[in-house]
């Protein structure tokens, strides 16, 4: 199970693109050679996966809104109202919560009690979408990067099992 969900945020990571400042030049290289040199204080866009790296290595910092405890919780909320449709979330949504968490140390737990409670609420919808096969183009936008590949990982995933399970082969 784990490696299917390393593989979630692995794909996850290719498509969402983050913000940040240089902290120092950095060498950019792509795999045909260099594509440049930043200057500190320079804003950079790369992949999220790309990013974390050098936020860890003190070459950036992340330039990213977190998201407040007060708009956690009136998320939270709307999530709840809406009983079977979501409600629509920014498509960076999980990396701002991070960020959150990252900022504000004496509100984690509270914090992430409430992402917490989010998150299940809303992978509750999620799966009974996928369960059911549908794919609405207005559930869909409301989903985070990550809640559309989920999304659509279970549902192949059910899709195939139905069709192996109702095939019929003919006998002769």
């Amino acid at each position: 199970m784990s490696s299917i969900l390393e593989h979630l945020y692995s794909l996850s990571d290719l498509i969402k693109e983050t913000t940040a400042k240089s902290k120092k030049s950095i060498q950019l290289l792509e795999e045909e050679g260099a594509i440049g040199e930043t200057k500190p204080g320079e804003i950079i866009k790369l992949p999220a996966w790309q990013m974390d790296l050098l936020v860890k290595m003190k070459l950036a910092e992340l330039k990213v809104e977190p998201v407040s405890l007060e708009t956690l919780y009136r998320v939270l909320s709307l999530e709840e109202f809406k009983k079977f449709k979501l409600h629509g979330l920014p498509k960076d949504f999980y990396i701002r919560c991070k960020a959150m968490m990252n900022v504000d140390f004496k509100r984690k737990n509270k914090f992430k009690g409430l992402l917490k409670s989010l998150m299940t609420l809303r992978l509750q919808k999620i799966l009974k979408m996928a369960a059911k096969c549908l794919d609405d183009p207005k559930e869909r936008e409301k989903m985070t990067f990550e809640e559309e590949i989920i999304f659509d990982v279970v549902r192949n995933f059910i899709n195939n099992w139905k069709e192996h399970i109702l095939s019929c082969e003919d006998k002769k």
